[in-house]
């Protein structure tokens, strides 16, 4: 059972407590369960968020709550369910911004890039700064370059001061200037974000930091940048990626014991049939077990849901090392890759950006709709 991490939390629940069929005190506490999911990965806090929920029946709740429910199924990874809800809202609320940049993010992650497009350009007119960092998102999963530009004007011609826009608009700076092959300008960004997180940056940023330096061949500072992360799935296979760069000829007692943890997750979630987990069963297959052909199963699998630049790569490397052809599959627009940093070695530590949360859910605007 989880307990509370501060005496905010526990203000939260006493307030909910008080009154668990008052919809703000339950979204509020929801919500912050929700945002401590992106910092440390526990699904647990994800079922805990929609427990507070459960008075109100989806699409007859009040908008902060069934938006809240939206974001809750994309974080579980039921992209369908969060995509009608969002459509729902949208509708309903076409003044809602983070409704918009939700469903421009649920359609992102399963490669629709043209309801995503859509969905940036329905705030246009609304907030041009969300809009334009919303768009260059999509961007980036095939002309990272392009977004690289847009992002850096962006960011010169200053953003407005809201909680969660600039270290947005520097995590994906951060990607574009990687995908690109720039990884001193993708550290520079990196490093920003994270001084702009207040010391608490989501998981997603500390995997894409971790990205860059596994794929610049920097193994030890992998193991440093992540020490103070959770002890996710995605987390342990980075670092024991890290520990193998390092190149020992016998394996560590911190890399036996990281494989044994991660053998032993991998097989929990074999065991229990859980959808979802494709990504992470795909790349402890691929790059701690040395299993390509397990790892292109779990990667075509992985494909059917969530079609983002880090799983056609996914899927590819998968393909190519088991030479056995990965079928992208039709009905989406092509997505182009991760570019490798031309310095990138071609040992465990030189394999691209995988494997972290969704692209973004800023909460840099105001999440009611304007009325």
């Amino acid at each position: 059972e989880l307990t509370a991490r501060s005496g905010a939390e526990r203000e939260l629940i006493r307030a909910w407590r008080r009154n668990p069929q008052f919809s703000a005190s339950a979204e509020r506490l929801g919500r912050h369960y929700l945002e401590r999911f992106r910092r440390e990965g526990s699904e647990p806090l994800l079922a805990r968020a929609e427990r507070v929920l459960e008075p109100w029946p989806e699409r007859a709740a009040p908008f902060a709550v069934d938006l809240l429910r939206a974001e809750l199924y994309q974080a579980g990874h039921r992209f369908d369910a969060a995509a009608r809800l969002l459509r729902l809202l949208t509708a309903r609320h076409p003044r809602a911004l983070q409704a918009w940049l939700a469903l421009a993010s649920v359609s992102l992650v399963v490669g629709d890039l043209d309801e995503s497009r859509r969905s940036c350009a329905q705030i246009l007119w609304l907030d041009p700064a969300a809009a334009g960092l919303c768009l260059a998102a999509v961007d980036l999963n095939r002309e990272p370059e392009k977004a690289y530009r847009v992002l850096v004007s962006q960011l010169q011609a200053g953003l407005p001061q809201r909680a969660g826009l600039g270290v947005w608009a520097r995590t994906l700076a951060g990607e574009a200037a990687h995908y690109s092959g720039d990884p001193t300008a993708a550290q520079f960004h990196f490093t920003k974000a994270m001084l702009q997180s207040a010391n608490s940056p989501t998981l997603y940023l500390r995997l894409a930091y971790a990205d860059l330096l596994l794929d610049t061949n920097e193994p030890a500072e992998v193991i440093d940048a992540l020490a103070p992360a959770p002890d996710t799935l995605g987390v342990l296979i980075r670092r024991a990626r890290a520990h193998r760069a390092l190149g020992t000829k016998v394996p560590s007692r911190g890399l036996r014991a990281l494989v044994a943890e991660i053998q032993a997750r991998t097989a929990q979630l074999r065991g229990a049939h859980s959808s979802g987990h494709e990504r992470e069963l795909a790349m402890a297959a691929l790059y701690v077990f040395d299993q390509p052909t397990v790892a292109l199963h779990w990667a075509q699998l992985n494909w059917q849901q969530q079609r983002e630049a880090i799983d056609a790569r996914l899927l590819r490397e998968a393909s190519e090392q088991s030479a056995t052809p990965g079928d992208l599959g039709e009905g989406r627009e092509p997505i182009r890759t991760a570019q490798q940093p031309s310095h990138t070695t071609t040992g465990h530590a030189g394999r691209g950006p995988w494997n972290r949360s969704h692209r973004w859910s800023p909460h840099a605007v105001d999440p009611h709709p304007a009325d």
